[in-house]
Parts: C-alpha cells; structure tokens; sequence
C-alpha cells in the first residue's frame, strides 16, 4: 500500500508555477479596442505595442517583467514615463493573449478589455505615413 501511494504522490502532477520570459507573444505594431475598425482608429481606441513596451497617445510604458500565469494569461509588471497628464508610475497589469495578434488587458480583477491588431496600411493618417522601424525593432 505505501508503493502505491508513493507511486500515486509521483505521478500527480504539481500546480504550476509562474514562468518568466523574455517577450510577450504579441505582434509588433497597432492595436484599436474591441468594437473599432482599423480605418476608424483614434487616439482614445489606438495602442502602439513594440517588443518591450506599449505605447498610448497618453503615455509610454516599457515591460519591466512578465510571468506566465496560464495557457494565455500573463502577469506584467511596466515602468511608464511621466506626462503632462500622468505622472511616472510603475504599473501591474493581467494579459490575456489569445493569439499573436489579439490581447485583453485588465487592472485587478476586472474584466480585460480587448484589442485586435491593425496593418499600418489599414490605419488612418498620420498613422499610416509613420516610420515605426525603432519602435517595432
């Protein structure tokens, strides 16, 4: 009975624990909440997601961490600069990423608000006409 139950404790298998990493899987470039075409973009509904940071009209903020909670879920710590709006402040964030080119990000335990990604092309002025070769490195 005691090889049993050792063999049983073994083979069960122990919950799993955040994984750092490096990047997140998203793609590089524009991204407009759920709801809103690309050609209808605008600064209230538009984030730029660059390999480490993500880019508001309001503000900027760089992936200090990232742990992997789940199959889709992520734990993000970003450092924000200060603006004329928002002061410099460290932020702590719940991904869920669905596929490369969708996230919904949530404060707490609120519900994500999800955004889709957009072709530049797709994008309105000046958006469209932009050189994002540093940002999308």
């Amino acid at each position: 009975m005691k090889l049993l139950t050792l063999t049983c404790l073994l083979l069960t298998p122990f919950a799993a624990q955040a994984a750092p990493l490096d990047k997140l899987p998203l793609s590089a470039g524009f991204y407009v909440t759920q709801g809103t075409s690309c050609a209808e973009a605008s600064n209230a509904t538009l984030t730029l997601v660059g390999g480490q940071t993500f880019n508001w009209p309001q503000q900027a903020c760089a992936v200090q961490s990232i742990d992997q909670t789940g199959p889709t879920q992520y734990a993000v710590t970003m450092a924000c600069e200060a603006t004329a709006d928002f002061p410099a402040e460290t932020l702590s964030i719940k991904l869920e990423i669905p596929s490369e080119k969708a996230y919904g990000l949530s404060f707490e335990d609120e519900p994500p608000a999800m955004s889709s990604f957009c072709p530049q092309a797709e994008m309105p002025e000046p958006w469209r006409s932009n050189d994002l070769s540093s940002i999308l490195k």
